[in-house]
Protein backbone atom coordinates (compact mmCIF):
# COMPACT_ATOMS: atom_id res chain seq x y z
CA UNK A 1 0.00 0.00 0.00
CA UNK A 2 1.46 3.49 -1.06
CA UNK A 3 0.17 6.67 1.24
CA UNK A 4 -0.23 9.46 -0.62
CA UNK A 5 2.15 12.53 0.88
CA UNK A 6 0.18 15.46 2.17
CA UNK A 7 1.40 18.78 1.80
CA UNK A 8 0.07 21.56 4.02
CA UNK A 9 0.67 25.49 3.92
CA UNK A 10 1.99 26.92 6.88
CA UNK A 11 -0.66 29.88 8.38
CA UNK A 12 0.00 33.24 8.99
CA UNK A 13 -1.11 34.49 12.57
CA UNK A 14 -3.13 37.17 10.56
CA UNK A 15 -6.80 36.50 11.49
CA UNK A 16 -8.35 38.18 7.79
CA UNK A 17 -7.12 36.72 5.00
CA UNK A 18 -6.37 38.95 1.58
CA UNK A 19 -6.87 37.16 -2.00
CA UNK A 20 -5.77 37.92 -5.48
CA UNK A 21 -8.29 38.61 -7.71
CA UNK A 22 -5.76 37.78 -10.87
CA UNK A 23 -6.92 34.23 -13.24
CA UNK A 24 -5.05 31.57 -12.38
CA UNK A 25 -3.31 33.18 -9.45
CA UNK A 26 -4.29 31.49 -5.77
CA UNK A 27 -2.35 33.87 -3.92
CA UNK A 28 -3.67 34.44 -0.21
CA UNK A 29 -2.39 36.29 2.38
CA UNK A 30 -3.36 33.52 4.28
CA UNK A 31 -0.19 31.13 3.78
CA UNK A 32 2.26 33.92 2.54
CA UNK A 33 4.00 36.85 4.37
CA UNK A 34 6.23 37.41 1.68
CA UNK A 35 3.55 38.83 -0.86
CA UNK A 36 2.07 41.99 -0.32
CA UNK A 37 -1.44 42.83 -1.58
CA UNK A 38 -2.88 46.21 -3.16
CA UNK A 39 -5.96 47.69 -3.68
CA UNK A 40 -7.12 49.05 -6.98
CA UNK A 41 -6.44 53.26 -7.72
CA UNK A 42 -9.24 55.12 -7.27
CA UNK A 43 -8.27 57.22 -10.21
CA UNK A 44 -10.78 56.05 -12.92
CA UNK A 45 -7.89 55.92 -15.75
CA UNK A 46 -4.99 53.89 -13.93
CA UNK A 47 -7.93 51.67 -12.70
CA UNK A 48 -8.91 50.79 -16.13
CA UNK A 49 -5.49 50.22 -16.91
CA UNK A 50 -5.23 47.97 -13.84
CA UNK A 51 -8.65 46.32 -15.17
CA UNK A 52 -7.29 45.49 -18.89
CA UNK A 53 -4.07 44.15 -17.89
CA UNK A 54 -5.87 41.15 -15.49
CA UNK A 55 -7.78 40.02 -18.49
CA UNK A 56 -11.24 40.38 -16.19
CA UNK A 57 -14.76 41.29 -17.67
CA UNK A 58 -17.52 42.19 -16.31
CA UNK A 59 -15.38 42.48 -13.38
CA UNK A 60 -16.84 44.92 -10.74
CA UNK A 61 -13.92 46.24 -8.26
CA UNK A 62 -15.24 46.47 -4.68
CA UNK A 63 -12.62 48.26 -1.69
CA UNK A 64 -11.61 44.77 -0.90
CA UNK A 65 -10.27 43.96 -4.24
CA UNK A 66 -6.52 43.34 -4.40
CA UNK A 67 -3.85 42.43 -6.36
CA UNK A 68 -0.45 40.53 -4.83
CA UNK A 69 3.05 41.59 -5.15
CA UNK A 70 4.09 39.05 -7.53
CA UNK A 71 2.20 41.21 -10.60
CA UNK A 72 4.37 43.63 -10.70
CA UNK A 73 7.57 44.89 -11.88
CA UNK A 74 10.16 44.95 -8.65
CA UNK A 75 10.85 48.88 -9.64
CA UNK A 76 7.24 49.35 -9.16
CA UNK A 77 7.29 48.32 -5.32
CA UNK A 78 8.73 50.63 -2.67
CA UNK A 79 10.23 48.54 -0.01
CA UNK A 80 9.32 49.90 3.53
CA UNK A 81 11.24 52.05 5.41
CA UNK A 82 10.66 50.03 8.58
CA UNK A 83 9.91 46.69 9.82
CA UNK A 84 6.48 47.29 10.48
CA UNK A 85 5.91 49.30 7.74
CA UNK A 86 4.20 48.54 4.55
CA UNK A 87 5.39 47.71 0.82
CA UNK A 88 3.49 50.44 -0.93
CA UNK A 89 2.63 51.04 -5.56
CA UNK A 90 4.46 53.77 -7.08
CA UNK A 91 2.13 56.00 -8.17
CA UNK A 92 1.24 54.84 -11.89
CA UNK A 93 2.52 51.46 -11.48
CA UNK A 94 -0.04 48.61 -13.46
CA UNK A 95 0.26 45.08 -12.85
CA UNK A 96 2.42 43.50 -15.98
CA UNK A 97 3.30 40.03 -14.55
CA UNK A 98 1.00 36.93 -15.05
CA UNK A 99 0.96 33.23 -15.89
CA UNK A 100 0.23 33.76 -19.45
CA UNK A 101 2.91 35.77 -19.93
CA UNK A 102 5.25 33.62 -17.91
CA UNK A 103 5.99 36.32 -15.58
CA UNK A 104 8.12 38.35 -17.85
CA UNK A 105 7.24 42.06 -19.09
CA UNK A 106 5.81 41.96 -22.45
CA UNK A 107 7.59 43.92 -25.35
CA UNK A 108 6.30 46.71 -26.15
Amino acid sequence: MSQAKKFKFQRTDSTTAEHCCVPLCQASSKYNKVLSFHTFPSDAENRLKWNFAIRRENFTVTPHTRVCSRHFKKEDLREPESKSGRRLLKKGAVPMLFEWNNFSVPLS
